[in-house]
């Protein structure tokens, strides 16, 4: 969700849960922090407990200030997770075609998610268990923070390119080995 707004809304946060119970909570939401940096909290849907808040970065995995603000008070000492989202092209054919935001952060970020399921349903030699977790939010969170750069501050930058550099073995071994640290829920 490449939006966000200053409170909840109810018809949102209603569809959410609705489309995650029919799922059996085997959906995975991400939403934009913010653009407004330190002058305003994380926005809504990205406050959310269940939805993956996404910060904006620079190309080399800067947390970007205007795309990086202080997290909802309950989400305090939680992981927070950015991706490219300051001068992203968007228009090939031209070098000044940029967009910069949580925006095209979000959107990224939800292309190294599906890569990532999409991986896991296609490989066709992982087990019930991964690729049961591989859909849900505890799952993709353990897979990118073992992927991600701890730019410091709770903070880790996420890009794709250790899962898309490694040979299959070493890909499948990291996600096997990242969903099996996952704590069994009673």
């Amino acid at each position: 969700m490449a939006f966000g707004f200053p409170d909840e809304v109810a018809q949102i946060s209603t569809a959410m849960q609705q489309a995650d119970s029919i799922k059996g909570g085997s959906l995975v939401f991400l939403a934009a922090a913010s653009n407004e940096g330190s002058n305003g909290q994380e926005m809504f849907p990205a406050f959310m407990e269940y939805v993956i808040s996404v910060r904006g970065t620079e190309h080399h995995g800067g947390f970007y200030g205007s795309y990086d603000p202080p997290p909802a008070p309950w989400n305090e000492g939680s992981p927070l997770y950015g991706t490219l989202g300051h001068q992203v092209p968007y228009d090939l054919s031209s070098d000044d075609m940029t967009m910069s935001g949580c925006s095209p952060a979000t959107v990224i970020m939800a292309g190294i998610v599906a890569l990532i399921q999409q991986y896991v349903a296609e490989s066709g030699i992982f087990d019930e268990n991964v690729r049961r977790h591989i859909h849900t939010r505890r799952g993709i969170l353990q897979i990118l923070k073992g992927i991600g750069v701890s730019r410091g501050n709770n903070r880790y930058y996420i890009a794709p390119w250790p899962l898309l550099e490694w040979d299959d073995e070493k890909r499948q071994d990291y996600i096997r080995t990242q969903i099996g640290r996952l704590p069994t829920r009673r």
